[in-house]
Order: C-alpha cells, then structure tokens, then sequence
C-alpha cells in the first residue's frame, strides 16, 4: 500500500479502492504474461528466452540482435502497449540509432499501418528513447474477459515492430559520437 495521503478531491475510502485495484491487478500479471505466451508460441513466434524470465514485471521484452535495442510488449492498469526501446550502454549509443530512425519516420509509419493505434516518437532522457503504440478504449486488461483480444492486439503489434524495425536497426551504422540529450536542443 501506498503511504502518501489521498489527494484532497477524493475520499480515503476511494482511495484506497484504487490502491486495492492496482494491488489486485499486479498479483495477475503473472496469469497475464503466461497467456501471452501461449498466444505468441501459437502464432509462430520464438519465446524460449522469454520462458526463463520472472513474469512480475509489467513488460516483457525481445531482443532485436542490437544492443541496447529491444522490442517489447507493456502492460498497466488501464492500457496495453507494444514498442521498441533504445538505451544507451556501455558498448553501443542506441540515441544514434534512434535518430537514423526518425530521419525515415514517415517511411516506417506508412509500413507500420496507421490503425487507431499510431506510433509514438519519444526522447525520455539523456540515454533512452523509444517508439510504441497503446490501447486504452475498449480493452480492460484488468478484466479476464478482455484478454483475448488484449494477447491479440499486442501479438499483430510485436510482429509489426519485428517486421518493420528490426532489419533497419539491423542496418543501421553507428558512429557512437553523439548523445540524446544532442538532439534535445
């Protein structure tokens, strides 16, 4: 449980309502992930590695064969998301890649689709940056009954990115000489 205080617009019995939800939800996430997998190994796709890994986290990531650069597929409480991430390590400035991406943004967005679900660009610090989509409408992943389509949703939006993102970062070069923060001014 949270220790901070409710804001002062809702009451402590609402509050507490939300923080037992959120409780509730994050003990299912196991259940949630262990589902996905069976749909991705339905649909073809490798998750052996995936296997190995605790599903407690609200995300679960694929590696691209470029370090510092991973698919992954991101749950809340209210949205499901589907993504690449690009963060920098000690080996490889994923910035550079990032921005060798966004120089060819309205090509990858024309392959990705533009569906309800359009591609979000986004530098979040100095050393990451990303590319996803989320759902929030109709899909409650909080709700049992709704999981099929979310395993669904999130399973045609991993490929997509696999699809369309992995053989350019596959073939991006890199020079390692510039930072995110670079590109921020």
């Amino acid at each position: 449980m949270v220790d901070s205080l409710p804001p002062s617009d809702i009451t402590k019995d609402a509050w507490h309502g939300v923080m037992a939800r959120i409780e509730k939800w994050t003990e299912n996430i196991p259940d949630y992930w262990t589902g996905m997998l069976s749909c991705l190994e339905q649909c073809g796709h490798d998750v052996f590695s995936q296997r190995s890994k605790k599903l407690t986290r609200q995300y679960m990531d694929f590696p691209t064969g470029r370090g510092g650069v991973t698919i992954y597929l991101g749950l809340k409480s209210d949205l499901i998301q589907a993504g690449i991430n690009f963060q920098d390590t000690t080996t490889h400035f994923a910035h550079e890649s990032f921005n060798k991406l966004i120089q060819d943004r309205r090509s990858i967005e024309r392959e990705y689709g533009a569906e309800p679900s359009p591609l979000i660009w986004q530098i979040r610090t100095a050393k990451r940056a990303g590319v996803y989509c989320e759902r929030q409408a109709d899909l409650h992943v909080h709700d049992r009954s709704h999981w099929e389509r979310c395993y669904r949703w999130q399973e045609r939006h991993l490929s997509r990115f696999f699809r369309v993102f992995q053989p350019r970062v596959a073939n991006i070069g890199v020079s390692y000489s510039r930072k995110f923060a670079d590109y921020l001014s």
